[in-house]
């Protein structure tokens, strides 16, 4: 394989990137199409590819719809499109009246406001009618524990993120012994390297065809390695506004 991807772009997941030469097994390398540029080649992976890992729980678990926490996100708003390309309903859950609008206008339903008094029953609801039994939660803390109270019996939660900096609480007892429910975890780096290499080459393909639409990163800005204290203001500033990328040999 190795000789094939001689004169090719490739994209690689390696420690040790932030340098002019690195060494990998040629199985870790993935080739990049034509029409896909550096930019969004820099994002392939953590984003895109983990909306991919939850379009495959979906399909693998027969799940007919999916609740997900923190929605706005770029990672939210890319799981929006692809289930909407799939035909998978999704249960939107945000922090804000401000976000869900901002969901709304971009064509989203079905968008909830974890502040909200009627939160819990709404959530239910939906769940109840769209057979919601699987959902990704990015926050933790007690949303997890409302989350996994909404689906319907025999519905799984699966953490992936913690940006509550808080444990995840508000399990109930009953849900797990009586209803079925689990709760587990999700890590595309733990996920991506249990599937086979034809596998990973299919996933690779097919996230690169929808960089330019659906799985499309936006760029909020360019800077160069000597700008890195300018790359990390403009970051924490605005993180909502896109990938700030930061570039080698850029000017």
């Amino acid at each position: 394989m190795g000789s094939s991807l001689v004169g090719k772009r490739v994209g690689v997941v390696t420690p040790g990137t932030w340098a002019e030469y690195v060494v990998i097994e040629a199985e870790s390398c993935m080739p990049l199409k034509d029409e896909v540029d550096f930019d969004q080649a820099s994002c392939i992976f953590i984003n895109p590819m983990t909306v991919l890992m939850f379009k495959e729980v979906i399909k693998e678990g027969k799940h007919k719809a999916c609740v997900q926490t923190a929605a706005n996100s770029a990672l939210g708003r890319m799981l929006i499109r692809i289930c909407r390309l799939e035909g998978i309903p999704t249960i939107n859950i945000v922090r804000s009246e401000q976000s869900a609008q901002v969901l709304r206008d971009e064509g989203a339903e079905n968008v909830l406001v974890s502040s909200a008094e009627d939160f819990a029953g709404a959530l239910k609801a939906l769940c109840t009618q769209f057979e919601a039994t699987v959902a990704f939660d990015a926050v933790g803390g007690e949303l997890t524990g409302k989350v996994l109270a909404g689906l319907i019996n025999g519905g799984v939660v699966y953490v992936y993120g913690l940006l509550s900096g808080q444990p995840s609480t508000g399990i109930s007892a009953a849900d797990v012994i009586f209803c079925g429910k689990k709760l587990a975890g999700l890590w595309l780096s733990q996920w991506f390297p249990t599937k086979n290499a034809w596998t990973k080459q299919a996933l690779v393909s097919e996230v690169q065809d929808h960089l330019n639409g659906a799985l499309k990163s936006e760029i909020a800005g360019h800077f160069t390695l000597e700008q890195i204290q300018a790359a990390l203001a403009a970051y924490t500033t605005n993180m909502s506004a896109g990938k700030t990328l930061i570039h080698q040999n850029r000017h």
